[in-house]
């Protein structure tokens, strides 16, 4: 009934505000407090409405203009009296690992497919420039390691390239991926070894500080597993022992690249003699192992409905984490109980911590199933009170084009996007 209510007046204020926008006004309403400024402060400082009639068949239209409805917005996107939000708190490092850091938790759109560069043209490069401005510093941090063939096969790149000396290493997704971070893993088998993973780099890759000084390799735990040779650039700086008690998704000891260390960066993993597996799971490139860190924990094709529950909770241990999944689970007919059953544990996680949780909303359709996540997601951030941004607003306002096709937004939309959010959680 609550939900009913809340609807009934979005659907009054977006008359009352379009009516004021008729014949070239402003589109500013004479807003009273009460149930419905509240609403809107719930809501991100934005009407939740429908943004397009366009389906997700892979018809993206040119500009994203001619089918789109846009979504009633308040003076400007800005409510009255709502405050800038300031959900900063890095006095210590609350994160799995004990780092100070913002955990993003996503699929293509969080991890910048269509931006072209993911690492410097992505949502997230711009809540890394907006650190860096305001603290000096921000490390790239986490980033998946995706096969190099997918990246031959798209325009798309990041910081690294893969490549593989004596055969490829099995690559991991449906079958282990929800138990790691980043859901993506290569697994080297207990009959082979010696086979070389090589993942490289350029220092000068970092263009938000100016270098990778270092960098962190993670790896799965275990009992089944062994241990890997790590060289740089083919000198051996040490053997990492996967093996443990409890399974894992652990990560080495910071690695500093050696003094007068060329540009160019080659980071070999290498399977120790013996027979039991290696898996390894992603990278995090770091400036300085003591500033803070974005960690893009989003992989293209990724669903909620993927991912193991003990992993939701290590990953929601943050000082901020952005939650952005939804569009695949929508698209896929995943039950809604088992996406709001995973959503909800994260978001407990965060609340148990204090740590604040930003629900973004990706979905672009209001058709469907899409359509039917869509407001779901919004009647969850307005039970519970939480952070909650809807970026079809952000669509709405692009004056350009905003999607790269039907669901990835391009450089410019993401560009739109990061700055969204971090004028959200108080950067500017």
């Amino acid at each position: 009934m609550k939900f009913r209510r809340v609807l009934s007046l979005l659907l009054v204020a977006a008359l009352t505000l379009s009516l004021c926008s008729c014949g070239g006004g402003s589109g500013t309403a004479d807003l009273q407090e009460g149930d419905f400024i509240q609403t809107v402060k719930k809501l991100g400082g934005y009407i939740f409405s429908p943004l397009s009639d366009a389906t997700d068949k892979g018809e993206a239209t040119e500009d994203n203009t001619q089918t789109t409805k846009k979504p009633v917005t308040v003076t400007d996107n800005k409510v009255p009296g709502v405050p800038k939000l300031d959900l900063l708190d890095f006095s210590v490092g609350k994160d799995m690992y004990g780092q100070k850091s913002i955990n993003i938790i996503g699929d293509s759109i969080s991890q910048g497919i269509g931006a072209g560069d993911m690492t410097n043209l992505a949502y997230d490069n711009w809540i890394k420039l907006a650190i860096k401005e305001k603290y000096g510093a921000c490390n790239l941090g986490y980033t998946s390691l995706n096969a190099s063939d997918i990246q031959a096969a798209s325009s798309n790149y990041e910081l690294h390239t893969l490549k593989f000396i004596g055969g490829e290493w099995s690559r991991l997704y449906a079958n282990m991926a929800g138990k790691f971070p980043g859901c993506m893993a290569y697994k080297m088998g207990s009959t082979t070894e010696n086979k070389e993973m090589q993942i490289s780099f350029k220092r000068s890759a970092d263009k938000i500080n100016g270098s990778i000084n270092g960098f962190y390799v993670y790896y799965a735990q275990g009992n089944a597993y062994g241990k890997f040779d790590l060289l740089i650039n083919g000198n051996k700086v040490k053997t990492v022992d996967c093996s443990g008690s409890d399974d894992n998704c652990a990560r080495t000891e910071y690695i500093a690249l050696p003094q007068g260390c060329p540009d160019d960066v080659t980071v070999s993993i290498v399977k120790y003699a013996g027979y039991e597996s290696v898996v390894i799971t992603g990278m995090s490139y770091i400036h300085d192992p003591a500033a803070i860190t974005v960690n893009n924990y989003a992989l293209s094709g990724l669903k909620l409905d993927d991912v193991d529950p003990a992993l939701i909770d290590k990953l929601c241990k943050a000082n901020l984490v952005l939650f952005g999944l939804g569009f695949n689970d929508s698209g896929n007919d995943i039950p809604k109980d088992k996406f709001m059953a995973k959503l909800e544990r994260g978001y407990k996680v965060c609340k148990n911590d204090k740590t604040p949780f930003v629900l973004l909303n990706f979905i672009w359709y209001d058709n469907g199933t899409r359509g039917e996540y869509r407001t779901m997601l919004a009647q969850f951030a307005l039970q519970n009170d939480i952070y909650y941004l809807d970026l079809n607003t952000v669509n709405s306002n692009a004056g350009g084009k905003f999607l790269s096709d039907y669901a990835h937004p391009s450089a410019h939309g993401y560009k739109l996007i990061g700055n969204r959010i971090v004028e959200y959680i108080g950067l500017k």
